[in-house]
């Protein structure tokens, strides 16, 4: 599915700290979506071996990593789960990753939740 640069959708569940299950508006064709956010790398949930790199560039254990994982997840959670929220296109960044996820920038009552992931320490760096 091909998607607009900017849209409006609603979070149906968060899958991680950065990527979101979505449906996009009535516009869009309301399909589900899976949005990685543009600009931040957040900790791991699970202890994978990307969440060992995640660690050991932080300098931290990796047990350290996934509890910062699991905050960003429930904070993501707590914060977006049912809220609507707009996808804007984001310079300088695909509008794929590398696994098929549609990146966005992602706002919520206009504040861009990259930068609240970051204050609140969960960017992985």
């Amino acid at each position: 599915m091909s998607l607009p640069a900017n849209f409006t959708a609603v979070v149906t569940r968060v899958i991680d700290g950065d990527p979101y299950l979505v449906r996009t508006d009535e516009n869009v064709g309301a399909e589900l979506v899976i949005i990685r956010i543009a600009g931040i790398d957040c900790f791991e949930a699970r202890k994978t071996q990307k969440c060992r790199a995640q660690a050991a560039r932080a300098g931290i254990t990796p047990e350290a990593a996934k509890e910062r994982g699991l905050q960003a997840y429930y904070f993501a959670e707590l914060q977006l789960t049912g809220q609507e929220i707009e996808c804007r296109a984001a310079e300088g960044f695909p509008d794929r990753d590398d696994w098929g996820r549609t990146v966005r920038e992602v706002w919520l009552a206009d504040v861009n939740v990259a930068t609240l992931l970051r204050a609140a320490g969960y960017e992985a760096g």
